[in-house]
């Protein structure tokens, strides 16, 4: 068996970390601030206000543009949010073990051998909650004895922590496919013979999916099943660091 993982998933670092001259975070202020990720030309993180007139994640800057005239825009850093995610991971390690990074806005961490420490599950997560709850940013998180299982729970926001592996196996069954790490055009070739859904496919016999499918599908199934573990690249903190904040100014 492969342990208990948590999954966390960051909804907006970058953003989260922008304050003005009073300490407020862009996510709680007063005007519509979004960061727009020039690659694919869409919005990749919005405030509550930005919510509030109407804009979405991944809705195109153009599009963006048109329904909020005020919007305004932060440039996607991908080296500010990998940096972000490092010093969450940094101050996690003092209260847990195994962490793993997923970048750019994903953290795994091993519960499990942390459970002798800490007593149960749930003061373990007080524990880590505390520390999170020190950033200005929100995030989901999910429990499993599967690390892609936790991810894909995470990812639908299931935000529920528990070691009985039944409840995490009926909530995965509840996701949708689209919660997991499948190209839209494996979801495509899924759904033409029939799965629809996680029920559809966890039911599927290994055999019948190393037949229509390649390893790679084959691998990640069985991930999800927690029968096959690839173990992940731990974090260990550097023995220097620095930090810095990045305020918000008015244009």
């Amino acid at each position: 068996m492969q342990g208990l993982w948590i999954y966390i998933r960051f909804h907006a670092l970058q953003l989260s970390s922008i304050v003005d001259d009073d300490g407020q975070s862009a996510l709680d202020a007063a005007k519509p601030i979004g960061v727009y990720n020039a690659l694919n030309n869409q919005l990749c993180q919005i405030n509550t206000e930005s919510l509030q007139r109407g804009l979405k994640v991944n809705m195109g800057l153009a599009a963006a543009s048109a329904l909020c005239a005020e919007l305004e825009i932060v440039e996607y850093d991908a080296a500010r949010e990998q940096q972000l995610l490092l010093d969450i991971a940094q101050q996690l390690y003092g209260v847990t073990a195994d962490i793993s990074l997923d970048k750019p806005n994903g953290l795994y961490l091993r519960a499990d051998n942390m459970l002798t420490l800490y007593g149960d599950i749930q003061a373990y997560w007080l524990t880590l909650s505390t520390v999170l709850n020190t950033h200005n940013g929100s995030y989901d998180y999910a429990a499993a004895y599967s690390t892609s299982a936790a991810k894909v729970l995470a990812n639908a926001a299931y935000n529920s922590i528990s070691v009985d592996t039944s409840v995490w196996k009926k909530a995965l069954c509840r996701c949708a496919l689209t919660h997991s790490e499948l190209t839209e055009k494996q979801i495509h070739a899924l759904q033409r013979v029939g799965i629809h859904s996680f029920t559809d496919l966890l039911k599927q016999p290994v055999s019948a999916i190393a037949a229509r499918f390649n390893g790679n599908m084959l691998r990640y199934l069985s991930e999800l099943k927690g029968e096959r573990f690839t173990q992940p690249l731990l974090y260990r903190p550097a023995q220097q660091f620095q930090q810095q904040q990045v305020l918000l100014y008015e244009i």
